[in-house]
């Protein structure tokens, strides 16, 4: 078992085992656990080699391992579909965790309080680049401080308002997915300080009609390729609604109830999808 390095686990009761069930596993670098149940007392403090670590399908903080003096360089923590589980907890085993090395983190819940961003990037050399905050009520804190983020997935969070400049400090993001978060109003100066590197951005399934977006919503994205609006309500287009986007190669209107527009309001190197 010492030679082990990956392995996937689900539906495990781990009641019956020792808090040190894991000892041997020193050369662990992927674990995968599933719908883990009475696991709060196994620890992983000897899997220093980890690299990959996700614990899906959550139902209560109890159901976790303990991550008490757990020190592994890890690149990837993937807490999806975990729809009881508390941001205070998920905090704590930030703050008592060295997660510098830290490359992507994936959650993906409901919670109903608010959950703060801002303990996901206190140590000063994170070097996180992949961050997915899905299916959440509201969300506080600001993204000033993550400089090295690449891609920003927020889908399927509601009650979300977001304002002008939130997105400030996001200098090196290339992708951004604000999806199916019932989304309905593009106001001026919300992209702004994402227009260096911005390259992806998903509007798709919310409800943003030909109204609710103001006239200089996408002027600060000037390198941006390719922008999702599909599945919207976007009933017209108007003229200069994306002369802010000079690079803009693909536009996805796609089940919208909008006219058709001329050709020339996209310009001729633009691939547009309807």
């Amino acid at each position: 078992m010492s030679e082990l390095s990956s392995l996937f686990l689900e539906n495990c009761d781990f009641s019956a085992l020792k808090k040190d069930a894991l000892k041997s596993l020193v050369n662990l670098k992927t674990l995968v656990v599933i719908r883990p149940q009475k696991c709060s007392h196994i620890c992983l403090e000897h899997l220093g080699q980890l690299k990959w670590l996700g614990i899906k399908n959550i139902k209560h903080d109890d159901d976790l391992p303990q991550f008490k003096n757990f020190n592994a360089d890890l690149n990837v923590l993937d807490v999806s579909n975990s729809r009881d589980l508390s941001s205070n907890r998920l905090e704590e085993i930030f703050k008592s965790c060295n997660f510098v090395k830290l490359k992507a983190f994936r959650f993906h819940g409901h919670l109903e309080d608010d959950f703060n961003i801002n303990w996901l990037n206190k140590q000063p050399d994170s070097i996180l680049e992949f961050l997915y905050l899905n299916g959440l009520n509201s969300l506080k804190g600001s993204f000033s401080n993550f400089l090295n983020l690449k891609l920003l997935d927020l889908s399927e969070s509601k009650n979300f308002k977001f304002k002008s400049g939130v997105f400030i400090g996001l200098d090196n993001l290339k992708s951004l997915n604000l999806s199916k978060m019932s989304l309905r109003d593009l106001n001026n100066g919300l992209f702004k300080g994402l227009g260096n590197n911005l390259k992806k951005l998903n509007l798709s399934q919310n409800e943003i009609n030909s109204e609710s977006i103001e006239k200089t919503a996408f002027f600060d994205l000037l390198n941006l390729n390719y922008l999702d609006l599909s599945n919207n309500q976007l009933s017209k287009i108007e003229p200069d609604m994306f002369s802010g986007m000079p690079n803009l190669a693909e536009l996805n209107l796609s089940h919208n109830t909008y006219l058709s527009p001329k050709l020339s309001t996209f310009g001729e190197k633009k691939r547009l999808i309807v």
